[in-house]
């Protein structure tokens, strides 16, 4: 009975330790001091629009995404490709929704405990800066972990620090961090069923193009001629699956390929009018794709049960698919994810 008495007072003593070691620190506000409550960064709603970068840094990780000129996300490491617009829109809510809970410590020797070090190579902190359009700060924070000790109405709160203010703060809330640029690529790139297919043609340098085709749906894609038959079947599936969930990882202007080695030429066309024109380039690898989009309506006669059944889309959708499509490829080079072994078929007859 002894022994459970003393490890219950060791237990409430190292408790009370570690929250000494939370709230310790020169500095402290009083705590009937305004500072303590409120929005963690002050005034941050009321001017999203002046937001005009965002910089991350996770890690070795480091990048930015900064609004086009028409008020679009736009990454900058890739070139300015397109971002996921409610990424960084989220994120800024998130940040400017953090009220403070409370003052933690200021001592720098006590970061690590709390995950606020310099971010940056070994350390775990996440560093968000917001800038204008000079590229003046409007607020710089570094995040840390979520809170270690204590229980708060709503959700558990992080640590965080703003700018070169030694102080550590709890702030309550819930920010939505990407781990990589790659989190706020659209995704994914296109997703077309193989059953709309209606026709594939494979083309490459000194290569015979490989043509198939089929004539109404649910039937199987058949070669055009003798050498487009000795492809294996089990290749001509996965090509006909290649835009199903088609998913990218990186993206580059599409002027960086112009004169390179196109490795292999695809076109995909099928049942609803779509078509789109794919060139891969080098490396083999990791091949980057560049695409043309045409979309010319067809109206399909089907009954609703085969609609359903082989994915078809009425014309309006799929001139949506087809514009959306093209805002993301015109201009740019993709790299698909995790690999576009798909289309890059190694056994080519």
């Amino acid at each position: 009975m002894r022994g459970l008495r003393t490890a219950l007072v060791l237990g409430v003593l190292a408790a009370l330790a570690w929250a000494a070691v939370l709230a310790a620190g020169p500095g402290q506000p009083a705590v009937g001091d305004a500072a303590v409550s409120g929005p963690l960064v002050p005034g941050l709603a009321a001017r999203f629009d002046t937001v005009q970068q965002i910089v991350v840094t996770r890690g070795e990780i480091r990048f930015t995404v900064r609004r086009g000129a028409e008020g679009d996300w736009r990454l900058a490491e890739f070139g300015d490709y397109p971002a996921v617009q409610a990424g960084p829109d989220r994120l800024l809510a998130g940040v400017a929704a953090l009220q403070r809970v409370g003052p933690r410590t200021s001592r720098p020797d006590r970061y690590a405990l709390l995950g606020v070090t310099a971010p940056g190579a070994g350390s775990d902190a996440v560093g968000l800066s917001l800038l204008d359009a000079a590229a003046r700060p409007l607020a710089d924070l570094v995040i840390g972990g979520a809170q270690r000790a204590g229980v708060w109405i709503g959700q558990p709160g992080r640590y965080v620090r703003l700018g070169a203010d030694p102080q550590v703060w709890l702030a309550a809330g819930a920010i939505d961090l990407p781990a990589a640029a790659e989190d706020w690529l659209n995704q994914p790139l296109a997703d077309i069923s193989r059953h709309r297919v209606n026709r594939i043609e494979m083309a490459g340098e000194g290569r015979v193009p490989l043509v198939w085709t089929r004539a109404r749906l649910g039937e199987p894609l058949l070669p055009a001629d003798a050498t487009a038959a000795r492809l294996p079947d089990a290749d001509l599936q996965a090509l006909a699956r290649a835009l199903e969930g088609l998913a990218v990882r990186a993206a580059r202007p599409q002027a960086e390929l112009d004169g390179t080695t196109v490795l292999r030429r695809l076109s995909v066309s099928t049942f609803d009018g779509l078509t789109l024109r794919l060139r891969l380039h080098p490396p083999a690898e990791a091949p980057w794709l560049t695409a043309e989009i045409r979309f010319a309506p067809v109206a399909t006669p089907v009954s609703p049960a085969d609609r359903a059944e082989f994915d078809l889309q009425d014309p309006a959708e799929t001139g949506r698919e087809a514009l959306r499509l093209l805002s993301a490829t015109a201009g740019f080079a993709v790299r698909p994810a995790p690999d576009a072994a798909a289309l890059l078929i190694p056994d080519w007859p």
